[in-house]
């Protein structure tokens, strides 16, 4: 007699209910970089496959996780994207050997339109410092990259597009180089830009933008400057935190470490470290640096200096500006002042 055998529950290539929910419930645990609900999280199928993996399940393969992503609507279709095979990347062979910097656009509550500065490590992707600004300015970029230094030190090289923010090497009206360019090579930085019309070269900030526009279009708009920075710096945060795909799954602060180049052996002779300090100047015009005191000049009463000191030899800059540069002579309290007593005052930098 033939025999009858019992229809499955489900075809052998149907993924498990309990699976198909798992990547769902990925996203919905993830309330530092999530949005307001599913459809407004910016996470991918590879993205949700190494976030799984961390926390110790068994992920059904990404291209499963993808298909699922797809049938509940949260794939926006882009056929006309390029394919990642056809991309050729570069990277550096250590951390902070090189930093990237560019800014984007943010609109606040009432319609104002800020800039948010970002910059990150080459080598681990790592977020090293992200801030709002008025404007794309010198100013703007400068204050964002000696807030890292003062937080991780200098890097070799810093990348960046051809901004006057950053370069004047193709605005024939602007005569040598910004102020931008000066601070990076007074402190030993090599400045080097992308190509023009080549935003390819940036390329992982250009993405880092997308991933931060999407993160903050999915809260409420800031107030003001002030708002927007407390939210930065929890994107900041979360970011550094994230498993990365282009990282096979690590996080960026994992990746920081794990990069960070081979101090030499101890006969090598060992640059000092930089240290960035921000004293304020008395009603006299002095400031108090690297153990020593210096006079400025009366002009600077009550401003906020920002002072870099590696061994011995200090910067001295107001707001963007290099305004005194001098070695520390240890045999004197006070050092050689900006400039002699007497003459007109003078009025501070722009």
């Amino acid at each position: 007699s033939r025999q009858s055998f019992a229809r499955p529950s489900a075809a052998a290539t149907t993924t498990r209910q309990r699976l198909r929910c798992a990547p769902l419930d990925s996203l919905d645990d993830e309330p530092r970089f999530s949005g307001r609900g599913r459809a407004a999280n910016s996470t991918g199928a590879t993205s949700i496959y190494f976030r799984l993996q961390r926390d110790r399940h068994r992920p059904p393969t990404i291209r499963t996780i993808h298909r699922i992503l797809v049938r509940v609507g949260l794939v926006e279709p882009q056929p006309g994207k390029r394919p990642r095979s056809s991309y050729r990347r570069f990277e550096f062979p250590a951390t902070d050997d090189c930093w990237q910097i560019d800014a984007f656009e943010y609109a606040l509550a009432d319609g104002t339109t800020v800039v948010v500065f970002e910059i990150n490590d080459d080598r681990s992707r790592y977020l090293v410092e992200v801030r709002g600004w008025q404007d794309e300015t010198t100013l703007g970029a400068w204050t964002c990259l000696a807030t890292a230094i003062g937080r991780y030190g200098k890097p070799l090289m810093v990348l960046s597009d051809n901004s006057l923010a950053f370069t004047s090497r193709l605005h024939a009206y602007q005569h040598g180089l910004v102020l931008f360019e000066k601070n990076l090579i007074r402190l030993g930085i090599q400045p080097i830009w992308a190509s023009p019309k080549h935003p390819q070269t940036c390329g992982k900030n250009e993405r880092g933008h997308q991933t931060a526009q999407r993160w903050l279009t999915a809260r409420p708009a800031a107030a003001d400057l002030a708002e927007l920075q407390q939210l930065l710096d929890r994107y900041r945060d979360g970011f550094n935190h994230r498993p990365h795909q282009a990282l096979s799954g690590a996080t960026p602060l994992e990746q920081r470490a794990a990069s960070t180049r081979v101090p030499p052996r101890p006969s090598t002779t060992v640059t000092a470290p930089t240290v960035v300090s921000q004293p304020t100047a008395t009603c006299r015009g002095r400031i108090g640096v690297a153990g020593v005191k210096v006079g400025l000049g009366i002009e600077y009463a009550g401003q906020q200096l920002t002072c870099f000191t590696t061994d011995d030899h200090v910067l001295v800059f107001y707001r963007h500006h290099l305004v005194h540069e001098f070695d520390v002579d240890r045999n004197r309290n006070y050092q050689q002042p900006l400039r002699s007593r007497g003459g007109p005052r003078r009025q501070l930098p722009d």
